[in-house]
């Protein structure tokens, strides 16, 4: 156990009580540099972080959402679609027998709709939840990093990211 001396000073006329305990200023100083040098090296590398979880996140929505039109076209037995506007950097989700919208998603910076191999840049899908068209499409970020999102004939939709 440590015990703690208390020290008596002697000023004019007056008696003060002071702590041996405390910290200096020249401790406090090194310790508040050090603290500076951690978040000047941790910094870029918790920016990183956070761009690639919003790959991730984006990378979920747009699977999701292409979950919801599969379960909209086998719910209500009409064709449904996502289509993708890559150059707007947005999709919808439509019934694409009625042509009503059902949703539309703008995909935020720095994540960027990249390209898409699927036929017109949309996505169908039919009454028995099967894709009418497949193909990927691909999403990036600012730190190169990639997610595909495959969408088999099946109607199977897969994320995978890559570097």
């Amino acid at each position: 156990m440590i015990k703690l001396e208390k020290k008596l000073c002697f000023i004019g006329s007056k008696t003060v009580r002071s702590n041996l305990a405390g910290f200096s200023l020249l401790e406090l100083v090194v310790v508040i540099a050090l603290l500076g040098i951690i978040t000047g090296v941790g910094l870029p590398y918790y920016q990183g972080f956070t761009v690639n979880l919003q790959l991730q996140g984006a990378a979920r929505d747009l699977a999701s959402d292409l979950r919801y039109a599969q379960q909209q076209a086998v719910t209500t037995q009409a064709n449904h679609q996502v289509a993708f506007y890559i150059s707007q950097n947005f999709y919808q989700v439509a019934n694409a027998s009625t042509g009503s919208l059902i949703k539309s998603r703008t995909i935020k910076s720095p994540i960027l709709l990249e390209s898409t191999t699927l036929a017109s840049s949309t996505a169908i899908f039919n009454a028995t939840g099967a894709a009418i068209s497949s193909g990927n499409i691909i999403l990036s970020n600012s730190n190169g990093r990639h997610a595909v999102i495959d969408v088999k004939p099946s109607g199977y939709v897969q994320i995978s990211l890559s570097n």
